[in-house]
């Protein structure tokens, strides 16, 4: 089951490892269509979703792929950790799925979509109670928690200011999750 690295820059995605245990390999950086070209050589079957970008260099427009989840591979075979796989020096662990059908629930939901050409954006994990940081305007720099999603362009911020709560709303873009 190669993943055949000719398609995986174009998106054509045929060779979608359809047998086996997943397991996610954490990739040195920007190595991860080096490992899908070795997955190809070694018949291990691999996902590795791209996103087109186009960027922008004065007047020219540069298009390129870049990986959706960047430092990671998804791989699917049968003994997967006995592969030639772990020793690779692209590949940093192997970390082992374990919830294959959930997992593989999310690979072929990712896939489809990918097939569709559907317009991808990621975004940053937020959830109610974490505590973020606001990147741009004027709140620009302050830590909140976030206490209310309502969708994408909604989010209730509470900032703590003299032992007084005040909210805001937010869009997503501006809020980086903190550790």
């Amino acid at each position: 089951m190669p993943c055949g690295l000719e398609f995986i820059i174009d998106q054509r995605m045929q060779n979608f490892p359809s047998s086996g245990e997943w397991a996610v390999c954490h990739v040195r950086p920007r190595c991860e269509k080096k490992l899908a070209s070795f997955c190809d050589d070694e018949n291990i079957g691999c996902f590795l979703p791209l996103l087109n970008k186009k960027k922008l260099y004065g007047s020219r427009v540069r298009e390129h792929t870049t990986p959706l989840f960047s430092s990671y591979l998804f791989v699917r075979a049968d003994n997967i950790f006995s592969t030639k796989l772990p020793q690779n020096n692209y590949c940093v662990r192997l970390l082992k799925v374990t919830d294959q059908a959930l997992f593989n629930q999310h690979m072929n939901a990712i896939y489809l979509t990918l097939q569709s050409e559907a317009l991808l954006e990621l975004t940053p994990y937020i959830k109610e109670g974490k505590q973020v940081l606001i990147t741009q305007g004027p709140f620009k720099g302050i830590k909140g928690i976030v206490s209310k999603i309502e969708n994408k362009e909604h989010i209730l911020i509470n900032i703590e200011l003299l032992q007084q709560a005040v909210s805001i709303k937010a869009d997503w873009s501006i809020l980086t999750p903190i550790e």
